[in-house]
């Protein structure tokens, strides 16, 4: 038998999400949310992951949401959940992952993540979610919805033994919780002069 290596280095870059995936420039909302988060002492590592590790990571991302999108092609194929590309509120970038149209006429924001974290860290949501829920805040406010689900595929479940699995929420917020989650935001991007 004879083995050879193949290069796959450049799978990320192959990988695309599945809207336009050139990204405007501007002032980006996670941008925001991670210099927020490390500024709190919130950030998620240590910051030595290199800029091929975030596309590797990316990519694992955009396969999930992939995923998603084949469990629910029947709701994809008729347009009610769809992808709602890059949105803009006071200067300030976001690209929500889904939205789905409910029955009701009222809209649903979908966030789709894909962690190495364990999964039991999802049971504390609040206290491990940081930039999560603040994303998902955030684009509940640009789009005006308060309604979310959080689908998250943990690539190694809970590591006990380390066996894939997805987690889902459902969260509601009031008008409130948006708009100081939204003034959190924004002030931060002001007071980086970003704004």
């Amino acid at each position: 038998m004879i083995i050879t290596s193949i290069d796959v280095s450049d799978y990320p870059s192959r990988i695309v999400p599945p809207y336009n995936s050139t990204r405007s420039t501007g002032v980006h909302l996670t941008d925001i949310i991670r210099d927020m988060a490390a500024s709190i002492g919130k950030s998620k590592g240590d910051g030595s992951t290199t800029e091929d590790d975030l596309e590797w990571y990316a990519s694992g991302g955009w396969l999930w949401e992939r995923v998603y999108d084949l469990v629910h092609r029947e709701a994809v194929q008729d347009g009610s959940v769809y992808c709602p590309g890059e949105i803009e509120l006071d200067g300030i970038i976001g690209t929500p992952d889904r939205i789905r149209i409910e029955p009701d006429g009222d809209r649903t924001l979908i966030e789709l993540k894909s962690r190495w974290s364990s999964a039991y860290k999802f049971d504390s949501l609040e206290k491990n979610y940081f930039q999560e829920l603040t994303q998902i805040q955030s684009y509940c406010h640009m789009e005006q919805i308060t309604r979310a689900e959080l689908c998250v595929f943990f690539v190694a479940g809970n590591w006990r033994p380390p066996v894939p699995c997805a987690r889902a929420v459902r969260l509601e917020f009031t008008e409130r919780e948006l708009e100081e989650n939204w003034e959190m935001v924004r002030g931060h991007a002001q007071r980086k002069g970003w704004l």
